[in-house]
């Protein structure tokens, strides 16, 4: 049998929805919205209107891109629409019309179509398809619709509503077909086009879940050869893996979470909760499309992130109470901030005092002389649960300065913990120190979170 040959996905589509199932199918792929009227041809019958719209985006695509013979390039476009009684109801302009839609569809069935079309740029050749879904309705109630429409979802989805969407998800009493082409992008339908076609798309050749297998092996071993790991003589702690997740893609993340990582960091805020928040998404969608990602999302309640990067005042209230534990406390007046914060939301937010152990220009965190002031500030906060101590000692290739290093940040944390009342020393049980380039020696040394990047996802581009 002749091999397929291999194409990389361009997505012509800025839709979420769809980015979303082509990153849990496991595709590699790259995004280049495009834009067209939408205004089918009423010459055309119901489903070549729609193919139309599909072939239109990826013609509209392959201009934009000036894709080139040789490429390996595959533009995958596609639309949906729900039809009802006939008609075509696209994407409501107003509040008015998403109404009128939702109306409509109450304790109703109807159809949701979606159209994909393929241009294979090597050959020149283009391949179209689409997909029914029969969706049924519950009776929805005023209050039901107002919520809705409150909610701002209804405006970029045919028919004036998402099926993912926790709201519109409740007005589905059945649907026969497949999931995804209600969402909007049918695998199936994508899968037998390239067929059509003679191609396959280039699939994630992820290695993420090797390297925490070892990165975990290491971490056991290291443990193992630790004569510091207890806290104390009656107590002994894991160490827990924080995957330094920041500038990685989505599709590293949700490889990680499929690997059975559980904790992530990040350094940079907008950056870190649009991205907490596309997992919790993406997690939600993998279950609904793939029984076998149901088990992942149960346990998408157990992601923890982390915020490892230099904390600005300014930015303290969106970290507060998003981040189950904050790494990068250093100077009184962000404590005083946190404590402010975590007050107005009535939460205790957990932190980490950062020591700047080399007292490095280019590194945050306080020095050794000034941690005692900075401690007593944090634990005199009603809604600030100190944690622990981080540090990020200098790298050495001298690995007798480095252990030292962490020693010197591990007097000063066992003296800080043995100065708390003993109801107090459970929760002051962390020391964070070690990267991918030390985490073995810090672990030696008493660490019970290391923070690992390269190790896990690969050099930062």
């Amino acid at each position: 049998m002749e091999e397929m040959s291999v194409r990389r996905f361009v997505l012509a589509s800025q839709s979420p929805r769809r980015r979303q199932i082509l990153t849990i199918s496991g595709y590699e792929f790259d995004i280049l919205p495009s834009q067209i009227s939408e205004i089918p041809d009423e010459n055309l019958n119901l489903t070549s209107q729609i193919r139309q719209l599909a072939s239109d985006k990826a013609e509209a695509c392959l201009k934009m891109g000036k894709f080139a013979e040789g490429q390996g390039i595959l533009v995958l476009a596609s639309d949906t629409v729900v039809v009802f009684g006939g008609q075509i109801l696209g994407k409501p302009k107003d509040e008015k019309e998403a109404r009128s839609y939702l109306r409509r569809l109450s304790g109703q069935t109807h159809d949701v179509i979606t159209a994909v079309s393929l241009r294979d740029v090597d050959t020149g050749r283009a391949a179209e398809d689409h997909a029914i879904s029969k969706v049924k309705f519950r009776e929805l109630s005023d209050e039901q619709i107002e919520n809705y429409i409150a909610s701002g979802d209804p405006f970029d989805k045919a028919g004036g509503y998402g099926i993912q969407s926790a709201l519109a998800r409740n007005f589905v009493e059945t649907f026969d077909g497949d999931y995804d082409t209600i969402v909007g992008l049918p695998m199936k339908t994508v899968e037998k086009a390239m067929g059509t076609l003679g191609v396959s798309a280039l699939k994630r050749n992820s290695a993420i879940s090797e390297n925490l297998q070892n990165v975990r092996r290491k971490i056991k071993d290291a443990r193992s050869r630790s004569r510091r790991f207890s806290i104390s003589s009656s107590e002994s702690h894991d160490v827990e893996l924080v995957a330094v997740s920041k500038t990685k893609p989505l599709e590293d993340v949700f490889d990680a979470v499929c690997a059975g990582q559980k904790n992530f960091g990040e350094n940079y805020i907008q950056e870190a909760l649009g991205k907490i928040d596309e997992l919790n998404s993406i997690l939600e969608l993998a279950a609904s499309l793939n029984p076998r990602h149901a088990e992942t999302w149960a346990r998408a309640s157990d992601i923890k992130w982390h915020f490892i990067g230099t904390l600005q005042s300014k930015k303290v209230k969106s970290v507060v109470g998003r981040f189950s534990l904050i790494h990068s406390v250093d100077r009184v007046s962000l404590v005083e901030e946190i404590q402010k914060r975590a007050s107005e939301k009535n939460l205790i937010q957990s932190c980490l005092l950062q020591i700047n152990i080399g007292d490095e220009a280019t590194k945050s965190g306080v020095s050794s002389g000034a941690f005692s002031e900075l401690f007593e500030a944090a634990r005199a906060c009603s809604h600030v649960r100190l944690c622990g101590v981080m540090a990020l000692p200098p790298l050495s290739e001298d690995e007798s300065l480095s252990r030292r290093r962490f020693q010197e940040v591990r007097l000063i944390f066992e003296s800080a913990r043995a100065s708390l009342p003993k109801e107090k020393q459970a929760d002051f049980c962390h020391l964070s120190m070690g990267t991918t380039s030390d985490f073995e020696l810090a672990i030696e040394e008493g660490s019970t979170i290391v923070r690992v990047g390269t190790a896990l996802f690969g050099a930062r581009a």
